[in-house]
C-alpha cells in the first residue's frame, strides 16, 4: 500500500528554516520513522500582532511558533502540516535582564485537524547588552540584528560567528524539528 504525499508547510521563506526542516524530517527516516512522504513547502506570512519580532521567555516564543504554524495552514490549504519556528530570548534572570540570556528555538507542528507538538534546540548565550537594546526597542528590534549591527555577523544566522564557525542555528533548528516531529508521530 502506497501512502500518500504529505505536504509540511513552512512558515516564512527564511532558507535555513525550509533547510533545517527538510534536514529534520531526513533525520526521522533515518532513524526509521515510517510515514508517508513529505514534501516541504514554505511562504511569507503576515506579522503577529501579539508577539513581539524579539520575544522574551517561552511563553511569547511558544505563542510565536504556534501562531506561524496555524498561519502558514490557513494559507496553504494542501499542507497537512504547519511549521513554525520562532527564536526568543530566555533571560536568565527575570528580574535583570542585563545579565543575558539564551537565544533558542521552538518549534511548533501542527497537524491539520489534530493538535501541536513542541520541542527547542539548543541555545546560544546573548549578553545583556543586546538582551538591553531589544528591551529598549520594546522587542521590536532582535538582539541577532543588534549583534549583526555591531560585529557585522549574518543577522539571520549570528550564530555560526558567535560560536567560532563550529556550530550554528541551522543545527539547533535541526534539531528542534526532528524532536517536534518525533513527539507527533509518538502520538505526544
Amino acid at each position: 500500500m502506497t501512502l500518500p504525499r504529505e505536504i509540511a508547510a513552512v512558515a516564512g521563506t527564511n532558507k535555513l528554516k525550509v533547510a533545517s526542516t527538510i534536514a529534520g524530517l531526513a533525520l526521522l527516516v533515518q532513524r526509521g520513522q515510517n510515514f508517508a512522504d513529505i514534501d516541504t513547502v514554505s511562504d511569507e506570512i503576515a506579522d503577529c500582532d501579539y508577539v513581539p519580532p524579539q520575544p522574551f521567555g517561552l511563553k511569547q516564543t511558544r505563542a510565536g511558533a504556534l501562531y506561524r504554524a496555524e498561519a502558514i495552514l490557513a494559507k496553504v490549504p494542501a499542507a497537512t502540516y504547519g511549521v513554525g519556528i520562532e527564536n526568543g530570548i530566555i533571560l536568565f534572570d527575570d528580574h535583570e535582564p542585563e545579565e543575558g540570556g539564551l537565544d533558542i528555538p521552538v518549534v511548533a507542528v501542527v497537524r491539520r485537524g489534530v493538535r501541536a507538538t513542541y520541542a527547542s534546540g539548543s541555545g546560544f548565550q546573548v549578553e545583556g547588552r543586546y538582551v538591553m537594546g531589544s528591551k529598549r526597542t520594546n522587542q521590536k528590534t532582535t538582539c541577532g540584528k543588534l549583534i549583526a549591527a555591531e560585529t557585522g555577523f549574518n543577522h539571520a544566522n549570528w550564530h555560526l560567528d558567535y560560536a567560532g564557525k563550529v556550530t550554528d542555528r541551522g543545527e539547533t533548528l535541526v534539531q528542534a524539528v526532528f524532536t517536534a516531529f518525533a513527539l507527533h508521530f509518538a502520538g505526544r
